[in-house]
């Protein structure tokens, strides 16, 4: 791998992930983001437990803020728990939306 992947290269994909924020990114895009660069980045993501916080912490600040409350073991259960979330957003906003 470091023969056609240089040194460089992952530290760039490196500082990508630790500054990889959901932003305008659907929470499934963003799970997909953050799968393909925690491979460049698994001594920051050593275990379950620092995955599901690194994932967390990039999360937009309305979902991360009703996930805050609920206490999520694994990266399944917290990426699981945001779609929700994030749907649950999109429906009020829509009924907000219909009654304006």
């Amino acid at each position: 791998m470091d023969k056609y992947f240089p040194n460089s290269l992952k530290q760039e994909m490196i500082q990508e992930f630790l500054q990889l924020k959901q932003g305008k990114m659907s929470v499934a895009q963003y799970a997909n983001h953050f799968e393909a660069l925690s491979r460049y980045a698994s001594a920051i993501v050593a275990n379950e437990e620092d995955k599901v916080r690194r994932f967390e912490w990039g999360l937009d600040t309305d979902i991360r803020g009703r996930l805050l409350a609920v206490q999520l073991s694994t990266y399944a259960q917290m990426v699981d728990r945001a779609l929700i979330v994030e749907r649950e957003l999109a429906d009020s906003e829509r009924i907000r939306n219909q009654r304006s």
